[in-house]
């Protein structure tokens, strides 16, 4: 199993790029200013700039930029918002969100939800070396979902009566602390992400379903 990405910056595509140079340029491919973003420093004091998160939400078509930069501004602005200040947490929360973006294009999210709970099952079958992948995935996909589809699990929830958005925040809870116990976490050098973003979860949730309201307009 591969670990999934804990940052967007990696996976920023030449049309980003171009993106950023336009706001601050007023021209695109823009090779010093290119050369400048090089340093990562630089590189998130503009992300996390209000002329870049304006030219973002007047995008005509956000898809013109990657998903990756797309929820990296609007991510940082979130939980900037909510207070959580924590860069790392920032760019885990935003990879997190465009990765599973990328994979809920193949099925709908009831298809997800009930995909998730094959993975918990999972979990019980699993080796100790593939549990530490597995808790990563159940969390964060259940982020992704109590994050931009709250409404779609209440919704859920009162139809079937199945469980509800703060039953599906526990088990992402659960899952990143066992992620971060776990061996490999050291070995990755992800023990202190996980075990620092399942501390705070539920303002990250709270700051995403704001998000999702207010600039997604999401449909469950």
């Amino acid at each position: 199993m591969n670990l999934p990405p804990t940052r967007c910056l990696d996976r920023f595509t030449s049309a980003d790029f171009d993106f950023l140079a336009e706001v601050f340029l007023g021209k695109r491919d823009d090779r010093a200013f290119r050369q400048l973003l090089t340093d990562e420093e630089v590189l998130s004091d503009l992300l996390e700039s209000g002329r870049v998160y304006r030219a973002l939400l007047e995008l005509p078509a956000p898809l013109s930029v990657s998903a990756d930069l797309y929820f990296d501004v609007l991510v940082r602005r979130a939980l900037r918002e909510a207070g959580i200040e924590d860069r790392r947490l920032a760019e885990c929360v935003a990879a997190t969100l465009a990765a599973q973006a990328y994979e809920t294009r193949r099925c709908s999210v009831d298809e997800e939800m009930d995909y998730h709970i094959d993975v918990l099952q999972a979990l019980d079958r699993a080796t100790p070396y593939d549990r530490f992948f597995l808790h990563i995935q159940a969390a964060n996909r259940f982020l992704f979902l109590t994050g931009l589809f709250p409404e779609f699990i209440r919704k859920r929830r009162d139809r079937r009566g199945a469980p509800g958005v703060r039953y599906y925040e526990s088990v992402a809870r659960d899952a990143y602390t066992q992620a971060g116990r776990h061996p490999l976490a050291g070995e990755f050098s992800l023990a202190d992400l996980y075990l620092d973003l399942a501390e705070v979860l539920g303002e990250t949730r709270t700051a995403l379903n704001g998000l999702a309201d207010r600039v997604l307009f999401l449909q469950s």
